[in-house]
This record gives structure tokens, sequence and C-alpha cells, in this order.
């Protein structure tokens, strides 16, 4: 069964199932399961009548069996990938996604790095190197590999928000709040750059940060923030230069939070 609609997608004609893989691949939906239940089921009764698009369905049909743990349907559709493009780096990606699946981080950070001396302003190389980094808790690794990914690739606001929380893992809430400047300036229309700004002030103990952003208050938000200033006056590693600052800024809180009013929504 679908599920995300509760549709049976066992059943659907094969043009339908055709149809709906490439409505999902153009809008870049993610339906692993879908995917996975539309080709065992439909699609691949007859692959020969996608013609040309058989490869990229092979493509889509692997990614989608990787994100569900069925290693065994994304070795098929990478054999046949190879076998009909045998030196292409999209299938090499592929292979590296698999090892990755399965644990075999060296072999798979040996093909990213490959892919990447290959091709060095591919970026989705570079990202699956840092995932696999960080599934393997080398924190400081993927720090390292973000700081290189992020001098070519400066406006990539998504890596500079993944930057940004492993630095507050690491306690160095200065270099944190810079990341997030960065993201801001990266998307400065972003629908979540409020909050952000938010976290950025209370990461710097800016004294003015009520000043600032006095206009745009909004329930939620406050709860954040009143819950990262309490983690950051409770922090064993006691980085916080000036407590009472930190206390006046929790009791500030307070106020709006009873209160519970909404100055404007974002």
């Amino acid at each position: 069964m679908g599920y995300a609609d509760g549709k049976d997608w066992t059943n659907v004609s094969f043009e339908t199932g055709r149809r709906q893989l490439r409505e999902w691949r153009e809008t870049n939906a993610r339906r692993s399961e879908e995917v996975v239940e539309l080709w065992e089921h439909v699609v691949s009764r007859s692959p020969s009548s996608l013609g040309d698009e058989l490869w990229i369905v092979y493509e889509q049909v692997c990614v989608a069996a990787l994100d569900c743990a069925r290693l065994d349907l994304a070795g098929e559709c990478i054999s046949a990938l190879n076998h009909r493009f045998p030196r292409s780096n999209r299938v090499l990606r592929l292979q590296a996604m698999h090892h990755e699946a399965a644990d075999q981080f060296d072999t798979a950070l040996a093909l990213y790095e490959r892919l990447i001396e290959e091709d060095p302003t591919n970026n989705s190389f570079r990202k699956r190197k840092v995932a696999v980094l960080l599934a393997q808790g080398m924190r400081l690794e993927a720090i390292r590999e973000l700081n290189d990914y992020l001098k070519i690739f400066l406006n990539d606001s998504e890596a500079w928000l993944q930057l940004s929380e492993l630095f507050l893992v690491e306690s160095d809430f200065a270099k944190a709040a810079h990341c997030l400047e960065e993201c801001v300036l990266a998307a400065p229309l972003n629908t979540l750059q409020p909050n952000l700004i938010l976290l950025i002030c209370v990461l710097c103990m800016a004294s003015s940060w009520s000043v600032i952003y006095s206009s745009c208050w909004t329930l939620h938000p406050l709860y954040g923030v009143a819950v990262m200033l309490g983690w950051l006056a409770c922090s064993k590693q006691s980085l916080i230069p000036d407590w009472e600052r930190c206390e006046k800024a929790i009791n500030q809180l307070q106020k709006p939070i009873t209160v519970q009013t909404v100055c404007m929504h974002f």
C-alpha cells in the first residue's frame, strides 16, 4: 500500500506508474517506499517499455531502495546502470552510497574522494562525504570538510546551518553564531530567518537583542530562546562570561511568555 495517501500502487496501470515516477522525479518528492512499490509491482514487469527513460528510473529506484534499506534492489539497479554506463561518475556515486548504506564507510569515503578529485565543483559528492564522516561520529573531521566546502560554495545556507549545529555540539557558540549569520546572509528571504536571528542574539549574548527584535515577538520563538538560555546557564563547560546578564535575559523573557501576546506572525 502507498504510505503517504493510502493509495494502493500495486494495481495501477503501467502508464500510470510511469507518469507517477516521472512526476515525483520532476518535483523532487521523497516518496521512497512508493517508488519501490511501483517498481516492484508495476514498472519492472516491462522495463523495456520505458525506452531511454529506463536508466533514470533505475537511478531513481536505486536511491529510493537505499532510503528503504533495500540494499538488494539497489544493488540490482547499480549493476544494470554500471553495465550500461561503466565509467559514469553518477553510477560511481550510487556505488559509494550503497557502501555507505552497508556501513562500509572506508570504501565509501575512498570513492567520494575520487569523485571530488575528478569533479571538484560537484557539491553533492562533498556533501555525501560529510554525511559519511557524521555517520561515524567524526565531528571535527566533518567540520573541517564543511569549512573547505564553504570556501567554494559560500551561499549554501544548508551547509552553514549544519556547520552551526556541529559547533553547538562542540560548545563553540561564537563560531555557531557566525555560521548562522552567514546562513541569514545566504538566504535573507527564508521564513526561518527571524528565529535564526533570535538564536544569533542569544549565542552572542548581545545586550541589545530585545531592542533589535522587539517588533516581531511570537510565542514559540520566546520559548525556544528561554530554553536555550537555560541550557547555556546550565552548561557544564561554564562558557558563559556574564551570568547576571544571562539571568536578566531569562527574566525579561518571562513577561511576554506569561502574557502570551503575539505582536506579529512570521
